[in-house]
């Protein structure tokens, strides 16, 4: 495992990546960042969030909420827990904290086919994508369904995968300033060149466009993640969070922000 706090990029072998930016606008006007992510390797429950910029946090307090109820499951997570937890989380969610939610938790089976249960509430969006055709196999539609806003559970949906060329993408609408839903230049590649094409081209051209903040995991759903205890959760925060954190990052010689990435 590989946690990058500079560059906001946890890593794990060629098989997961998750990243965060924060918006251009957000950086000039001094805003907090909305897009927050949690990885839960214990039980593979993995989700964005994506909240308004009057409160940025709102994204963090529903995830954290989210996962607070996780935590309280001593066996392991069932589909009945899994919406009984969402359900919690989702209803104590203040009306004043709008956020969007998208969520995928594994399961894998004995097959080799992995269930995945996908849950989403507005704009940000699970795509399931073919990594040797370019083909989107799955996409969630965006829709008002917004945390905090809507009572009603986000849409939740149950496929199971057996190709192992599918991989997995959890995004905010950032991620739509830099990618369409068209992925064909990223065909023929392995999974690792795949995500590290897509993490070189926001590098490459966050600078020169404006852009949403963009939170975003990029998955092999077929791996071993067996042993893996580590459970992140990063972003949603606040304007003075946000102000620190570019404080700091000035301070750091610009090769270290460049190489500095430490094991954990």
């Amino acid at each position: 495992m590989l946690i990058h706090p500079i560059k906001r990029r946890i890593k794990f072998k060629k098989n997961l990546c998750a990243y965060l930016v924060s918006g251009s606008e957000k950086i000039r006007s001094g805003f907090g960042n909305g897009d927050c992510l949690l990885l839960d390797f214990k039980n593979l429950i993995f989700a964005a969030a994506d909240a308004s910029e009057r409160f940025p946090e709102a994204s963090k307090l529903l995830l954290e909420r989210f996962h607070y109820y996780l935590s309280l499951e001593t066996n392991v997570i069932s589909d009945i827990a899994f919406h009984e937890y969402l359900k919690n989380a989702w209803s104590e969610q203040n009306y004043n904290y709008k956020t969007t939610f998208s969520c995928v938790f594994l399961k894998q089976t004995a097959n080799g086919s992995v269930d995945v249960t996908i849950a989403n509430g507005g704009d940000s969006k699970v795509i399931i994508i073919d990594l040797i055709s370019g083909s989107i196999v799955f996409k969630t539609l965006a829709d008002m369904n917004f945390a905090g806003r809507s009572k009603n559970l986000p849409k939740i949906d149950s496929i199971n995968i057996n190709d192992k060329n599918l991989r997995i993408i959890i995004t905010t609408d950032g991620f739509n300033d830099f990618f369409s839903n068209d992925f064909y230049q990223y065909l023929n590649l392995s999974s690792d060149n795949y995500i590290n094409k897509i993490l070189t081209e926001i590098d490459e051209k966050k600078e020169f466009i404006d852009h949403d903040d963009i939170g975003m995991i990029i998955l092999n759903p077929f791996s071993d993640y067996n042993g893996q205890k580590n459970i992140f959760l990063m972003g949603g925060t606040t304007p003075h969070e946000e102000y620190c954190y570019y404080a700091a990052l000035k301070k750091i010689p610009k090769d270290d922000i460049i190489t500095n990435t430490t094991p954990l």
